[in-house]
């Protein structure tokens, strides 16, 4: 039934483990897990709490016990390459720059491997000694993501004369339905954390640190409380600054209305009762997730304009901006949120909202790595570009003799063995210029009578970012020709071959008209899925073989195509040179062999006729056929389903084929 696409095996590697982070976890979860696996490696571990990934099944690897060295360490060296050659990993995505140093040195030992550096901030870059090595690890990185555009730009600057196209902003999620507060449990949480209901709560949700701009925070706030005295302030976090601060506040005589409440998991509820959320950074900003919480949860909200807030508000459109450093134009800003009317304060934070789940999903941030993921593979040679699908028996073998004839006159390609005319992906590693080809049936027709259309559309997402080339028969024909391959074709099993009648594999729930249906029309409701789908008709190709040839290869942007090239290739591939070929055993493949050469049914190159199944189907049988097909096939292959009189042959002639066993 063919081989599927490649499943793409993806590992995550981190310098330690410190707990599972939202943030990472939520996009992995999202990988389409048709087309890609997860494993997760971790340098050393820092923590005893249960790793979540492991608990769902998905493989973990820890390459040291406890915390680690700071040096390099050869050990853990040899046992990354030991997992990347066991798991057959083909994408090493690494945080932070210890795995991305780890990564560089085992991309000499694994091939081919795509590596992913992925920045979680700014100035990363922080000495002379890490541009250095930057120069050589960079030349195996494949792509630099960053959390967001002002992260990108310091990656571009911190590392002069790296290529711009190698950098990638892919940006940052979070889960977005636990911000779905309902209007009633704000009351509930203000009154866990015993706030006045008429207060008007200003919060920060933060890291206490230096760079977070917390006093000057507090020096607006005790500006706000002169004009608001119901105003109180939540600083939710831990860090060295927490003392100072507090401090700050005693000295300022505002004790009582600012809570610091430390370090908490239930930040969604808490968020809830705030009025306005303020992130006063002076730097070091790569693209906070509190801020983009805050807008998930209808909070308004008050940013300095440095590094990446102002990307995520959108210089302005979705919240108010002030300059950092600037306890006045901060106060000014959050005394003017309190005073705005509740409809304009509505209509900011819901379109703040919608940018979230535009732009900051777990969905969307999947959807980016899928793509980028797919790009790289097939840039790399580890999956293909294009795909040639069809159901058994549509003319695929005719169609992929003729592609791979042209490759080889096309590129000039000395073909030891003829078989590699029938597998195009062979020739791709000949030369790179060759368009990439896998060929397969999929879903195979256990898979598609197995499973209901919903869950089928599901497994042809793996196609995103490929190219499709879809070739469709016309299912009486393709009925036949398929009977006649499980009766007559050589199978390794003798157990295996269909015992009944044609008239039985007709209507067969594994083999008949209903799967044949239930596969094109799958294909024909999600075509949309692949980058670009171009659908190839049997009868088509058989009426003007040169024409359809030149439109299958013009799909694969080839330049310069010489008619003369597409004409040997419908030569070569002309169905009595074909079956000559399959007769002398000329392409030495099992794919172009007779059961017996005696026994013209047996061959792969069977017939090659549009409607020859008015040779083999009694009446009543094609009656049953157009009556299915003219209800249920898609109108997008363009078949219509009548019958001609005068075509069928006496029943008793075309009942021929229902003695064989």
């Amino acid at each position: 039934m063919g081989v599927h696409m490649k499943l793409l095996t993806v590992a995550r590697i981190w310098p330690k483990y410190k707990g599972v982070y939202e943030s990472r976890e939520g996009p992995i979860r999202k990988l389409n897990k048709e087309k890609f696996r997860t494993i997760h490696i971790y340098i050393s571990k820092r923590s005893d709490n249960p790793n979540q990934f492991e608990q769902s099944g998905q493989k973990v690897y820890y390459l040291l016990k406890g915390r680690g060295a700071r040096m390099f360490n050869v050990l853990v060296l040899w046992r990354l390459i030991r997992i990347l050659k066991k798991e057959d990993v083909n994408i090493l995505h690494c945080h932070k720059h210890k795995s991305v140093v780890y990564a560089f040195l085992a991309s000499f030992f694994v091939r081919p491997l795509v590596v992913i550096a992925h920045v979680h901030g700014i100035n990363r870059t922080r000495n002379w000694r890490r541009r250095l090595l930057n120069r050589f690890v960079f030349k195996r990185v494949h792509k630099i993501f960053t959390v967001g555009q002002a992260t990108a730009e310091d990656v571009l600057v911190s590392n002069s004369g790296l290529d711009k196209s190698l950098v990638y902003s892919l940006g940052n999620s979070i889960t977005f339905k636990r911000y779905d507060r309902l209007p009633s449990e704000k009351g509930n949480a203000r009154e866990n954390l015993k706030l006045p209901e008429d207060a008007i709560v200003f919060g920060t949700v933060s890291r206490l640190t230096t760079v977070k701009g917390l006093d000057y925070l507090v020096e607006a706030f005790v500006k706000v409380k002169k004009n608001l005295d119901s105003a109180v302030l939540v600083i939710v976090g831990e860090g060295t600054v927490m003392p100072e601060l507090k401090k700050q506040v005693l000295d300022a005589g505002i004790a009582k209305s600012v809570l610091f409440l430390g370090y908490r998991t239930d930040v969604p509820l808490i968020l809830g009762t705030f009025d306005c959320f303020v992130i006063p950074s002076i730097g070091e900003e790569g693209l906070p997730r509190a801020l983009i919480e805050a807008m998930a949860a209808r909070i308004p909200v008050i940013g300095t304009r440095i590094s990446g807030i102002p990307e995520i508000l959108d210089d302005g459109k979705y919240g108010l901006l002030v300059p950092p450093r600037n306890s006045d134009a901060l106060a000014v800003a959050m005394i003017d949120i309190t005073q705005k009317p509740s409809s304009e304060i509505e209509q900011i934070t819901q379109v703040a909202r919608q940018r979230v789940l535009d732009e900051y999903s777990h969905e969307n941030i999947a959807g980016k790595l899928e793509k980028i993921y797919t790009e790289l593979a097939i840039a790399q040679g580890i999956i293909c570009q294009y795909y040639l699908i069809s159901y058994p028996k549509s003319g695929r073998t005719w169609l992929r003799l003729m592609i791979g004839k042209f490759f080889q006159i096309h590129y000039n390609l000395k073909i030891r063995k003829n078989k590699h005319l029938l597998r195009p992906d062979l020739l791709y590693r000949r030369s790179k210029e060759i368009p990439s080809l896998q060929v397969e049936h999929y879903p195979n027709s256990e898979t598609t009578w197995k499973n209901d259309m919903e869950e089928l559309q599901q497994l042809l997402n793996c196609y995103r970012g490929t190219k499709v080339i879809f070739l469709v028969r016309d299912p009486r024909d393709v009925v036949v020709s398929h009977y006649f391959q499980e009766t007559r074709r050589p199978k390794k099993d003798p157990c295996k071959y269909f015992k009944g009648t044609l008239s039985e594999f007709v209507r067969n729930k594994y083999y008949g008209v209903d799967v044949i249906l239930k596969f094109c029309n799958l294909w024909a409701s999600r075509r949309e899925v692949p980058e670009d789908f171009l659908l190839v008709r049997y009868e088509d190709l058989q009426k003007n073989t040169v024409a359809e040839l030149n439109r299958v290869i013009n799909f694969f942007g080839i330049n310069n195509i010489l008619t003369v090239e597409i004409e040997q290739a419908v030569q070569f591939a002309a169905f009595d040179n074909m079956q000559k070929l399959e007769k002398n055993g000329v392409m030495k493949s099992s794919m172009l062999r007779p059961a017996d050469v005696n026994d013209l049914n047996s061959y792969k190159t069977r017939k090659g006729k549009v409607e020859g199944f008015y040779d083999d189907l009694t009446k009543v049988d094609i009656e049953f056929l157009n009556d299915r097909l003219s209800k249920k096939m898609d109108p997008f292959f363009g078949y219509e389903f009548s019958m001609d009189d005068g075509k069928i042959k006496d029943e008793n002639m075309a009942g021929s084929a229902d003695s064989v066993g």
